[in-house]
């Protein structure tokens, strides 16, 4: 494999990939070639999905045991051309009469998906390969309830369906590079590298605007709607110490000064005096800062 070095003022040792990428390790290799072929089978389960490309096998004999008492169910994706997959078995589908999951299982499901950190970090290419979950909802979407149970994720399968992303890629390209205006394998490198340089133009700018957020602006940030379950103990947590003014420094009180709402010191707090070497250091006791002065260097 051959690499030619990209000129740029900022990074002089980076490097465009030309051709195939390296073999020198081979079990890297063949890892990076098995991650390939996972995400292509998980991005073709996905186009499966969202185009009802499938079918429900049931009644598929498992081997009883604890907990297991009922015949699972598969599917089968033949419809679907684009791909060929083996069909999954086994799974536990469970749609109702009307073709529809009950409304606690997809809560379950969805919170399965918010509380696995793999499922937050990889995305949905992850979650097609959770069978169970993914593929209940997925037949809820499909139903007269139109909804898999996860805003986002509806909105994600309108989105692909409108601007038709669920195609074949390999005939997209193939459209592609009969036409003049296909784009060669220079041009995308150009593309990217003026792409590259410009980003390193502007990290070199200075883009903050030196203002820094108010306490209002925090707390809208705070409480933007990003469907995150908020706890509402760390919400109260949060809240309290937002009110905190002063702080003794004696370890052994600790006592504490809270503010109203006009930001002055409540008439129930207790009464802190400033330090008068630091000026932001406040005791509850008189006697004990002026022993702490004296043990202190003068030079401090």
């Amino acid at each position: 494999m051959t690499t030619t070095p990209m000129a740029s003022s900022m990074y002089p040792f980076r490097f465009t990939q030309r051709a195939t990428p390296p073999t020198v390790d081979p079990e890297l290799f063949k890892k990076g070639q098995d991650h390939l072929k996972t995400a292509l089978r998980r991005y073709h389960w996905l186009c499966a999905a969202i185009q009802q490309k499938y079918t429900i096998l049931d009644n598929i004999p498992v081997e009883f045991g604890p907990g297991v008492f009922f015949p699972r169910q598969g599917l089968d994706f033949t419809p679907y051309t684009q791909y060929s997959f083996e069909p999954v078995r086994g799974v536990k589908l469970h749609p109702r009469e009307d073709g529809t999951i009950h409304p606690g299982d997809l809560e379950l499901y969805r919170d399965w998906f918010e509380g696995n950190w793999r499922c937050r970090e990889a995305g949905i290419l992850y979650c097609v390969a959770e069978f169970r979950e993914f593929w209940n909802m997925v037949i809820n979407y499909h139903s007269v309830a139109k909804t898999t149970g996860k805003e986002d994720w509806d909105k994600l399968f309108e989105k692909l369906k409108r601007r038709a992303c669920i195609r074949d890629r390999e005939d997209v390209l193939k459209k592609r590079r009969t036409t003049l205006a296909a784009p060669t394998t220079r041009d995308i490198s150009l593309r990217e590298q003026r792409f590259l340089d410009a980003r390193a133009e502007s990290s070199r700018n200075d883009t903050s605007s030196g203002v820094p957020n108010t306490d209002d602006e925090d707390d809208e940030i705070f409480n933007l709607n990003l469907d995150l379950k908020v706890d509402p103990e760390m919400e109260a947590m949060r809240k309290e110490s937002a009110r905190i003014l002063k702080i003794c420094s004696n370890p052994e009180c600790l006592a504490v000064v809270m503010k109203n709402e006009t930001g002055e010191a409540t008439p129930e707090s207790p009464k802190l005096v400033a330090c008068s070497r630091c000026k932001f250091t406040y005791y509850c006791d008189v006697s004990l800062m002026i022993t702490l002065l004296t043990l202190l260097p003068l030079n401090l």
